[in-house]
């Protein structure tokens, strides 16, 4: 049923995070908001599930990494325990 969703309900799903985007830097306002943070982490663990999720999404694929480049968000990333979904 996940996959299901992941190949037929999600690239409409992402297509329109995606058009909400827009040229915006940030999902919500002008500076990182829980909504950024949190479209990092829910596209984290969907891209362990498939893995080329993303690749017609650029401007997706550029908001993870400037979440993930914030210097605490990063140093996290560095350190936190690895582990299997």
């Amino acid at each position: 049923m996940f996959n299901e969703l992941l190949t037929y309900d999600g690239p409409h799903l992402l297509q329109d995070l995606d058009a909400y985007l827009g040229e915006k830097e940030w999902l919500v306002g002008n500076s990182v908001t829980w909504a950024d943070f949190y479209w990092e982490i829910c596209s984290t663990t969907l891209l362990v599930f498939k893995p080329n999720l993303l690749d017609i999404h650029p401007r997706l694929v550029t908001l993870r990494k400037k979440v993930q480049a914030i210097p605490a968000i990063a140093d996290w990333i560095q350190r936190r325990p690895q582990t299997k979904l």
